[in-house]
């Protein structure tokens, strides 16, 4: 990724890599938030599909099986992107780590707008 960088109120950034991410570390969240909401704009050439990744206390390395798929609209429009880790088993614990990759192509322009848990109840 370019250099992150804060304008119009967004996180802004461009992917020079087929594989962008970033990742939120030192973090301690109860397994008990199983959905993530991100608010973020994508443009580039194609639809493509995101991915986040994440660690536990428990279980400190990142794989698929802790991980979920989300598909991303590639148009440039914000929208939200609900990731629901609710039926995942390895989704329990502390979450220490969320690895955010947005879109999974490079030139991908990428606005991030909000980040944030939600209440099952929600």
């Amino acid at each position: 990724m370019d250099p992150f960088v804060v304008e119009r109120g967004v996180l802004a950034m461009t992917s020079t890599d087929a594989d962008p991410y970033f990742s939120i570390g030192g973090i301690e969240i109860p397994a008990y938030y199983d959905r993530l909401v991100i608010t973020m704009s994508v443009d580039g050439s194609t639809s493509t599909q995101g991915q986040v990744f994440f660690t536990t206390a428990e279980a400190p390395g990142r794989s698929e099986g802790m991980s979920v798929l989300f598909d991303v609209v590639a148009d440039g429009q914000p929208r939200d992107y609900v990731v629901d880790f609710g039926s995942l088993a390895t989704w329990s614990g502390t979450i220490t780590n969320l690895r955010i990759d947005p879109a999974a192509f490079s030139g991908a322009v990428i606005e991030v707008d909000r980040i944030a848990l939600l209440d099952p109840t929600d």
